[in-house]
């Protein structure tokens, strides 16, 4: 029985001995393996990454793997191992070398057993590792001097820069490279550049008979505001500016910055029509989306108010100076200003083209004050000068004799500049200038025999009268003395002793007729007598405007 047991058992451990034998056998895996050529990344100048796939692998042992490059027009492949530790997944090698722009790579992923080789399709690829940020709009002047920054390793002497419109119109320029090929330097062309023009800028070489061309930006053409000339400068003068980038047939909308203005860009301004206020202005124009100040501005040539003086610094009211010194067409003209006098105005009064400036006084109190002009391009024009305001004060008329033509004089502070008025009633009977200090003027016909009351002025700005005082003149007018003969024929010449008759504005009158003296001097006139209808005896009558003055004694007509 036991050695049935023992049989039994020997059988048993036998059965799972063998059973567990079946199972380890080794099954081959016989599915190809499959493998993936990818595209090249992160290409640059001086490496690129290659990249291989591998899909599937069997039980094949792996002797080696890895890449196979060569140029396109190659045969030859270089061999590039990667070992033989191969999985499944993507598989990248990072390519160190020098690639030139134009130059066509091939490469191949392999994966070599020890029953076949595997390789993916080739793929091919290039390296243009050229690159500027032309993400912006960028903007150039014609002349500017422009620096590019970007990777620029692969540009050599053979490379050629061109800069050209949109009209296919195409200008080779030379440029520079720095040492580190990080910035390329050229100078954009002067010419046929205008304003708001699109230009591009292209970087080519031939490459085996065929141009290769190498986009790099594009830049919108600004026209530039130039510095003005030197020189000196006035108001009225024209604003000469210069401006690069313009064309004289073509429209633009260049705009400049003249003063606290923005125009669009002339030739010429002229700062009284804008109008312009200071005499410093700043200047500047619009480039691109930036303002630009130019360190120059338009300076306007600032008068000398130390030459600057009142020709009299004694007036009236109303009443009238000069002011020497000053150049009122150079600083003034069209310029707006006040004559500030103290705290009133006054005004400059340039009609003609006089040397000094008239200066009109206003209805001023008497006083002493200082006296400027407010400009809207000088400021304050402070005169040295005070100016005196007086009234006009009458001290003396001294009528004389009171006959007509005899002097009569007036006294007074009378000013040596000023022309004076003197009325009677609206008719002016006077109007003249002092003369030693005084108004001195033959007794006119104007004043009737008696007392005339006369007002004494002067005009003012404008010519209307202003009237200062009022003052009594006794006039005697003419006085008959005596005759000879006392009587006398038709044809006779009578002699007349007269006063207040020096000239031959007078008629005579004898009997019905009247005749004109055939003589007059100092004191005594001469007459013929006429051929009258009525002798006998009449008065001798001297007829002046609608006077008439008669002699005291009788004349006969014989």
């Amino acid at each position: 029985m036991k050695q049935h047991i023992i049989k039994f058992t020997y059988i048993i451990l036998l059965f799972f001995v063998f059973g567990s034998c079946k199972k380890d056998e080794q099954v081959i895996d016989k599915t190809p393996i499959t493998v993936g050529t990818l595209e090249a990344g992160d290409l640059k100048n001086n490496h690129a990454i290659l990249y291989g796939e591998i899909h599937y692998l069997n039980d094949e042992q792996i002797l080696d793997y890895g890449f196979k490059i060569a140029l396109r027009e190659e045969t030859t492949f270089r061999t590039i191992s990667l070992g033989k530790q191969a999985k499944v997944g993507i598989v990248s090698y990072d390519l160190q070398s020098t690639f030139k722009l134009g130059e066509i790579y091939q490469y191949i992923f392999y994966v070599k057993t020890d029953q076949n080789t595997y390789e993916g399709r080739p793929v091919f690829f290039t390296v243009n590792d050229i690159w500027v940020d032309n993400s912006k709009i960028q903007y150039a002047s014609p002349g500017d001097i422009i620096t590019i920054k970007g990777r620029f390793k692969q540009v050599d002497d053979l490379f050629k820069l061109s800069v050209g419109n949109y009209y296919g119109e195409n200008s080779e320029i030379p440029f520079t490279l720095d040492k580190d090929k990080e910035s390329l330097t050229f100078t954009m062309p002067n010419k046929n550049l205008y304003h708001g023009a699109n230009v591009r800028v292209v970087l080519s070489k031939k490459i085996n008979y065929q141009d290769v061309r190498q986009y790099l930006l594009s830049y919108k053409i600004a026209a530039r505001l130039l510095p003005p000339d030197p020189g000196t400068h006035y108001y009225t003068d024209p604003i000469k500016l210069k401006a690069i980038g313009l064309s004289d047939h073509l429209y633009h909308d260049f705009k400049i910055i003249l003063g606290d203005k923005v125009l669009r860009y002339e030739d010429n301004y002229y700062a009284p029509y804008l109008p312009l206020n200071g005499h410093s202005y700043k200047l500047g124009y619009i480039w691109g989306q930036d303002t630009i100040y130019l360190k120059e501005t338009w300076n306007l040539e600032v008068p000398d108010m130390k030459t600057a003086a009142l020709k009299y610094k004694i007036v009236h009211p109303f009443g009238h100076t000069a002011l020497e010194g000053l150049d009122f067409f150079k600083y003034l003209v069209n310029s707006k200003y006040k004559l500030a006098i103290g705290k009133y105005e006054g005004d400059l009064a340039m009609i003609d083209f006089e040397k000094d400036i008239p200066v009109h006084i206003g209805d001023i109190p008497e006083g002493k004050y200082p006296i400027a002009i407010n400009s809207n391009v000088y400021g304050d024009l402070k005169i040295n000068d005070q100016l005196i305001v007086q009234n006009l004060r009458i001290t003396a008329v001294d009528a004389g004799t009171g006959y007509y033509e005899d002097p009569i004089r007036i006294k007074g502070n009378f000013l040596p500049n000023q022309e004076y008025v003197i009325k009677l009633g609206d008719f002016e009977v006077y109007f003249g200038f002092p003369k030693n200090g005084e108004l001195v003027f033959p007794c006119p016909f104007t004043l009737l025999k008696g007392d005339n009351n006369i007002k004494i002025g002067y005009a003012k700005y404008g010519g209307n009268f202003f009237e200062a005082d009022r003052k009594v003149i006794k006039v005697n007018g003419l006085s008959i003395d005596s005759f000879y003969p006392t009587k006398g024929a038709p044809g006779d010449i009578v002699k007349l002793k007269v006063r207040g008759a020096n000239t031959n504005y007078y008629r005579i009158g004898i009997g019905e007729m009247e005749v004109s003296p055939i003589s007059v001097k100092l004191g005594e006139m001469e007459f013929m007598v006429p051929t009258v209808n009525k002798k006998g005896k009449t008065k001798i009558k001297i007829l002046i405007d609608n006077q008439v003055f008669e002699s005291s004694e009788y004349f006969e007509i014989i």
